[in-house]
């Protein structure tokens, strides 16, 4: 997963500038650096060298600050309570942690692609396939019949259903999100991500804020709770954000997996199968190194980076892609 983050992360800002060139859509791609925070009930020593130490393995540069540090980073935070209550050095900064705006991003990508001569079919749900010995011959989404050489299952948590047409068993399931949208009138109050306890704070250019979030297996549910809007808005007031203005709340299905790792390859038993699925939090950090690697799979290429123990016929204690029953 390491390999597939460094791989995401060095074509991203390439991509990024490409997508804007042949799209006109700018994805809100910048590095505004990260700083991640451990409360003092936090082993703060251990989880930080811990930390530092798994980065630098990955190349990416780190700084270990204490509260005096990142105040004068994050100024704004003094205004909350959460710098009181850390450990001394008890913060990391990541100087080019970068972010992404979602739905440009998917705008442009989109755009990109129908400018290649792709045709995108939305709101067509894949219900079933045609299948011949072991190859795939077509799926069908209602009354539309879609014939290809070959097929990728990478439909987030809704890939494990799809892929009990193909009789296999994939353990994966949704987990729920939520999210919180706050406005700054007089543009970004932070500059940095600021991380704390799983969650995190991501200010953008035009003073939004995003606050999240949740990890609940819940099912198929994208109910919003007061418990947690109130949890990721608390998490504001103790970062100094507590005067923004309150947009709205969100959720969203991440696809989780057996082992936390996500499914990339060939589908087992099937010639002209493949998956990307099950990368829980990561999907979108972790694309373009998908990408490139099921692109290069289905060519019959060696991918630039090994993929060989995320294939989705490892063995896991909590199961891997099986056979449902004979075809």
């Amino acid at each position: 997963m390491e390999a597939v983050a460094s791989l995401s992360r060095e074509v991203l800002p390439q991509w990024s500038a490409e997508l804007l060139t042949s799209t006109g859509i700018d994805n809100g791609w910048r590095e505004c650096g990260g700083i991640y925070l451990v409360g003092a009930t936090q082993p703060a020593d251990d989880l930080l060298h811990q930390t530092c130490r798994r980065w630098a393995l990955r190349g990416i540069e780190s700084h270990e600050l204490d509260e005096r540090e990142v105040l004068a980073l994050e100024p704004a935070l003094a205004r909350g309570t959460l710098v009181d209550s850390l450990a001394a050095r008890a913060a990391v900064l990541i100087p080019r942690e970068a972010q992404i705006r979602n739905p440009r991003h998917l705008r442009a990508l989109a755009e990109a692609c129908r400018g290649r001569g792709v045709t995108i079919l939305e709101q067509h749900r894949a219900e079933d396939f045609e299948t011949s010995a072991n190859r795939i011959v077509a799926v069908r989404a209602g009354a539309t019949r879609l014939v290809a050489g070959q097929f990728c299952l990478t439909a987030g948590c809704w890939t494990g259903p799809l892929a009990e047409q193909l009789q296999l068993t994939l353990p994966t399931r949704p987990m729920r999100g939520q999210m919180v949208l706050l406005r700054s009138p007089t543009g970004p109050p932070i500059k940095h991500h600021v991380h704390f306890g799983g969650r995190y704070v991501v200010p953008r250019d035009d003073g939004q804020v995003l606050v999240g979030s949740t990890v609940e297996d819940v099912g198929y549910s994208t109910d919003t709770t007061e418990s947690a809007v109130g949890q990721l808005r608390d998490l504001a007031v103790r970062c100094g954000l507590g005067h923004l203005e309150f947009v709205r709340s969100w959720a969203g299905l991440r696809p989780g997996s057996a082992d936390g790792l996500p499914y990339l390859g060939a589908l087992p038993g099937w010639e002209n199968g493949w998956i990307a699925a099950g990368h829980v939090r990561a999907g979108l950090q972790f694309a373009p190194g998908t990408a490139i690697a099921l692109a290069a799979l289905m060519q019959g290429k060696r991918p630039p980076l090994d993929v060989g123990a995320l294939m989705p016929g490892r063995a896991t204690t909590a199961g891997a892609i099986a056979p449902l029953g004979g075809r």
